[in-house]
């Protein structure tokens, strides 16, 4: 194992581009990913339909956006058709649990970035809409 980690490896540069590669991959990957989800909640739609298969007419707004945008997009066609139905346990970056993840995320940024501006301010106010009954 000590062998396999050292610096002196002759082909210690083709291990390394080969990381850079599938570091970049993933991260083209969640480009559109992070696009989509920050599109449909800011507009408060529904992410998930029944059935959560690329492809069903019924997987709702997020695989569905994702699959417009494949139309036009050759890389991500391609990684909708290699990873796009993987099962349990292997990555996509297409399953509803990275979508819960990534809304935690930019909700926690929000808020964060909510408290900071009041933390900043002189004054603030509040204001609040209701219809009595």
């Amino acid at each position: 194992m000590a062998r396999s980690n050292s610096k002196g490896r002759i082909d210690s540069e083709l291990v390394k581009q080969s990381e850079n590669a599938i570091i970049r991959y993933w991260r083209d990957v969640l480009k559109p990913v992070v696009v989509v989800i920050k599109l449909l909640a800011s507009r408060g739609l529904a992410f998930r339909g029944s059935d959560e298969m690329i492809g069903s007419p019924r997987n709702r707004n997020f695989l569905g956006v994702l699959e417009a945008i494949s139309h036009f997009d050759p890389f991500l066609a391609q990684h909708l058709a290699e990873h796009g139905n993987p099962g349990r346990g292997r990555v996509s970056y297409l399953s509803s649990t990275i979508c819960d993840e990534f809304i935690t995320i930019l909700a926690r940024n929000i808020n964060d970035k909510i408290v900071a501006e009041l933390q900043a301010a002189k004054y603030y106010s509040v204001s609040v809409d209701s219809t009595p009954y």
